[in-house]
């Protein structure tokens, strides 16, 4: 009878455990995008998407960021600094706004059909210089994130967009470069100004500089949720591949 029950209780643990990674894992070579967001997977968010012909790693952060489109973020910073503009701390067809849309999107050559165009929400030209809370919409495939999206708006900000709850975390604002923490731009302007826009610094902080000032840039795209991805072996171990 002892032997009965104990046969008993280990079949209950093995097809309990079985029901856990069932309802709670993924197949990861079956895996799609959306499977790896940090909304729907708290441990493994990151893919490596080919950007100038090498493999770098992106943080995927929301699966449904708009229309069954997933949110990616690149880890680090690209190696050179920018400025957002000449001057003006307008979003539309500024520096970085031209660099990202027309030069940036070009190094994704392996996966560039892949990216989706998505209407993305910017302070309007007239809020600039008059603390309002006016917006509009544009059309982009690749675009920098806001000061919302970084949960980080007050009173006088303009909301662009939705809070990205990867971001409630602050310590998630940093940004490393070679093991370096790093000043990067948003594209949200301190419309107490019509030339200042918002940067998270290395120090973990939040800051308004001149448009005119340089900062990293990490680029945001999207691609549909339902875009399968490879699990690889590689020199470093193992990934998640777009290709």
């Amino acid at each position: 009878m002892k032997k009965i029950f104990q046969v008993s209780y280990l079949s209950i643990l093995i097809c309990l455990m079985m029901f856990i990674l069932s309802s709670c894992g993924f197949d990861k070579n079956n895996a799609t995008i959306s499977d790896i967001s940090y909304d729907n997977n708290k441990d493994e968010y990151e893919v490596y998407v080919k950007e100038n012909g090498k493999y770098v790693p992106f943080l995927v952060l929301q699966s449904d960021y708009q229309d069954g489109k997933t949110l990616l973020l690149r880890k680090e910073c690209l190696l050179e600094v920018r400025r957002f503009n000449d001057y003006s701390s307008y979003y539309e067809d500024s520096e970085i706004d031209q660099f990202l849309s027309n030069e940036y999107i070009t190094y994704l050559d392996e996966i560039s059909d892949k990216v989706e165009s998505i209407d993305i929400t910017i302070a309007a030209k007239e809020a600039l210089g008059k603390s309002e809370n006016i917006c509009n919409q544009i059309n982009r495939k690749v675009f920098l994130l806001s000061l919302e999206e970084l949960c980080l708006s007050g009173e006088y900000d303009v909301i662009e967009g939705e809070e990205i709850k990867y971001f409630e975390n602050y310590h998630n604002r940093l940004c490393l470069l070679d093991g370096k923490p790093i000043t990067w731009m948003l594209r949200t302007p301190d419309n107490y100004a019509v030339s200042l826009n918002y940067v998270y610094t290395g120090e973990n902080r939040l800051t308004a500089q001149n448009a005119f000032d340089s900062a990293g840039v990490r680029p945001a795209f999207c691609i549909d949720s339902s875009t399968k991805i490879l699990y690889e072996k590689y020199s470093g171990g193992e990934r998640f591949v777009v290709k």
